[in-house]
């Protein structure tokens, strides 16, 4: 029960600090780029966008209503989804990835209650060509979806017990 305990405030510690890290850079680019864009280098900008959909801009909904829909929705999967880490933990499952998932989602919760939309600022392009501007949250969240999805493979496919 104490290990249980220790591996918890390590993953809470872990939350924290993602969605602070995360929040630290979205509040850096809304004080300092919000008119202006800064080359890092060519096929890499830092920039200002509000994102009213999910990760990388997918269901971009300009519409209150259909906004506060996804928002809620989003809200709900991640309640549920905590509830199923809560159970996996407990089952002695590793949740690492299951943290970076929640605290990226919830990260991007927080913009869009704060700001009415999630900043994004990481843009990647080829001459014309933009891969939608994301944020670290959104990182967080792809990395911890395919270490899930490794994770559940190890354990169902490759794991002899």
């Amino acid at each position: 029960m104490k290990i249980l305990k220790k591996i918890n405030i390590s993953y809470i510690r872990l939350f924290l600090s993602l969605i602070f890290v995360d929040q630290l850079t979205k509040y850096f680019v809304f004080k300092n780029l919000l008119d202006k864009t800064i080359t890092v280098f060519n096929g890499f900008d830092l920039c200002f966008v509000v994102n009213r959909g999910v990760s990388f801009s997918f269901f971009n909904f300009e519409q209150d209503v259909l906004f506060y829909l996804l928002s809620f929705v989003i809200l709900s999967v991640i309640i549920i989804f905590s509830i199923i880490t809560y159970w996996d933990a407990r089952k002695g499952l590793p949740i690492f990835f299951n943290m970076l998932i929640i605290s990226g989602a919830c990260s991007n919760l927080i913009d869009r209650i704060v700001y009415n939309g999630v900043i994004d600022f990481l843009d990647f392009y080829y001459y014309s060509y933009h891969w939608p501007t994301f944020n670290l949250a959104d990182i967080f969240i792809v990395i911890g979806v395919f270490g899930l999805l490794g994770r559940i493979f190890y354990y169902d496919y490759l794991r002899k017990d």
